[in-house]
């Protein structure tokens, strides 16, 4: 099992966080092992606290649960993913018979075509069993989306939210969720540099606007793109009538 020989100045935290969210993935840490917080301490050679920190972080991810003494793996609900992939079929088919319905709702054909021989290449030669083949299938997820900038917040834990609404009908919005790449648990995200590109893309529309508050970018015409996210509806400001939000947003560029 991995340790801290590859930490390479990074938080002990996000180090710890990575190393056992691969092997929860991998299934490298069996159901029922129990983890425990001296037993990582000493096999990873530090303290207790970016310990607990990363074990936080997992159960907050849903891949680690607290149990009287320690920790385990959550195993999956057989239920719960039946329901998933119905809430899945639904929404795809949706947009399926909309872009049949509305002629003027076409489709990136390049891209599709691109996307659809990288997985034909997938198919013949399987990669190995690793977590990144997870954030491969995540990457299939991904939607363009073109829209007008309403709203934009800086949250306390670091995290850009805007809200886009769709040019021809503004009634209909979507949240869009960036990321700080350097803070939490994202520091440890496969995504982490698609995360840096985005995030350095969004810093530098104020500057071309010549413009000092987020709020001046309110009515900006964008291209993001984002990984499809089915957030409960807490009344988030924005919300789609789907809770389909872009989370994390993976690039962002202005439309003249």
């Amino acid at each position: 099992m991995a340790t801290l020989a590859d930490a390479a100045g990074r938080p002990l935290r996000d180090v710890v966080y990575t190393t056992l969210r691969g092997e929860l993935m991998n299934g490298d840490i069996r159901f029922g092992e129990r983890l425990t917080e001296p037993k990582l301490s000493a096999r990873f050679g530090i303290s207790r606290t970016p310990i607990r920190e990363a074990l936080t972080v997992l159960c907050s991810d849903g891949l680690l649960q607290r149990e009287e003494y320690g920790f385990t793996a959550v195993r999956p609900s057989i239920p719960l993913i039946r329901d998933l992939y119905e809430l899945r079929i639904t929404l795809e088919l949706g947009g399926i018979q909309r872009a049949i319905d509305n002629p003027a709702v076409t489709h990136d054909h390049a891209l599709l075509t691109t996307e659809r021989a990288a997985w034909l290449v997938l198919r013949a030669d399987p990669p190995e069993q690793e977590p990144g083949f997870v954030v491969r299938d995540e990457e299939f997820h991904v939607y363009r989306v073109v829209g007008s900038i309403t709203r934009v917040k800086r949250e306390r834990d670091h995290d850009i939210h805007i809200v886009l609404k769709d040019p021809e009908h503004p009634r209909d919005q979507l949240v869009v969720e960036l990321d700080d790449p350097d803070f939490g648990k994202t520091a440890g995200s496969p995504y982490k540099d698609k995360l840096t590109a985005a995030r350095q893309a969004f810093d530098a529309l104020p500057a071309r606007l010549s413009v000092d508050r987020l709020s001046d970018l309110n009515g900006l015409t964008v291209r993001v793109t984002g990984v499809g996210f089915f957030d409960l509806n807490h009344l988030q400001v924005g919300r789609s009538r789907s809770c389909i939000e872009l989370h994390p947003m993976l690039a962002i560029e202005r439309l003249k």
